[in-house]
């Protein structure tokens, strides 16, 4: 997949790794395990939370339209 959408749309390939690495980022910063993140942690949880749903806006849009162009 990563071949296709570099081919056709190299700015939507980095941004999907920026989206990737910041999610990873942001559940690398919880410390502590998810449970117990909730309460002792809720920013970090929070940070994670937006972050994953970025990465899942892109991938469910952007990408989306991408192969369904390219893609038979």
């Amino acid at each position: 997949m990563e071949d296709i959408v570099r081919k056709h749309n190299l700015s939507l390939d980095n941004t999907i790794k920026t989206k990737i690495n910041n999610a990873k980022t942001a559940l690398g910063n919880i410390t502590v395990p998810f449970g117990e993140a909730i309460v002792s942690q809720p920013i970090q949880v929070q940070n994670a939370i937006d972050a994953i749903n970025e990465l899942k806006t892109v991938l469910e849009t952007d990408l989306m339209d991408l192969v369904q162009l390219h893609v038979d």
